[in-house]
């Protein structure tokens, strides 16, 4: 999250573009919003390239039906 031109507090510019988010905040949102986490993994390892290994939270969620 260091790395790179500083456009905001969760953003960066490196050779791409990064956002980064928090992820309590946001899990909080999509359930609010009638969503279903099915899965959820976040860490190191998950999306090597080079030396770079950065912290990653990839979610699935889908809507939930019963809340219909």
């Amino acid at each position: 999250m260091r790395k790179g031109k500083k456009i905001s507090r969760y953003e960066r510019l490196t050779d791409h573009y990064r956002r980064f988010i928090n992820v309590k905040e946001f899990i909080k949102k999509i359930e609010k919003n009638n969503f279903e986490i099915i899965e959820i993994k976040q860490g190191i390892n998950l999306s090597k390239f080079g030396s770079d290994n950065p912290h990653i939270c990839r979610l699935i969620f889908k809507i939930n039906e019963k809340k219909n």
